[in-house]
């Protein structure tokens, strides 16, 4: 078990001493309960969530990102990469399950094997409240309407389209390209 420091911040105010206590062996099923060090004011439990490096300060329903990010994969070819938005349900028990159809145990093995079968080398998702923020990475010559075409005809696509529906804030019936809007890339470090 290690301790790391979070740049915490209330407002715009800095959170004196704050600290996440970090273990391996914390996970979606055992969230613990971890302690949270402040030297004013006392902001309540702190759940470690899937990610480990979210936590929820749980009185004022925020969440701060360590420093610590998420590793990324490399890969041995050029890359391109599409970023999609999407908004949830605005209800925290729907939210709850969509992100357990999601997570490891739940997440069907047969969309899986499909995102991989059209070529995409890794697909993410992000949360904040109830906007979902999708990245894609695939080859630089993976064509994004061709592949979501066929991706659509794949063994229980439809099936998992219907059922992810229940959770998201859009049309029962609306495809995952009509669900998912594409985000437009406004900056990069130009190099």
């Amino acid at each position: 078990m290690t301790i790391a420091p979070v740049s915490a911040r209330r407002g715009s105010e800095p959170i004196a001493g704050a600290k996440i206590i970090i273990s391996s062996e914390l996970t979606k099923k055992s969230q613990q309960k971890v302690s949270f060090d402040r030297k004013r004011e006392d902001f309540g439990s702190i759940f470690w969530q899937e990610r480990r490096n979210i936590v929820f300060l749980q009185k004022e329903k925020k969440c701060i990102m360590a420093t610590e990010g998420y590793k990324s994969k490399q890969y041995n070819q050029p890359t391109k990469r599409f970023v999609q938005t999407m908004e949830l349900k605005d209800d925290s028990e729907l939210i709850k399950k969509y992100k357990e159809a999601h997570d490891k145990e739940h997440f069907w093995d047969e969309i899986k094997q499909g995102i991989q079968a059209v070529g995409i080398l890794e697909m993410e998702i992000y949360i904040l409240g109830n906007r979902l923020v999708m990245i894609v990475d695939a080859p630089l010559d993976f064509d994004w309407d061709t592949a979501m075409a066929k991706l659509a005809t794949l063994p229980r696509q439809e099936e998992w389209e219907k059922h992810v529906a229940e959770f998201q804030d859009c049309a029962a019936d609306a495809t995952s390209d009509q669900k998912w809007q594409m985000m437009e890339r406004m900056f990069y470090l130009y190099e």
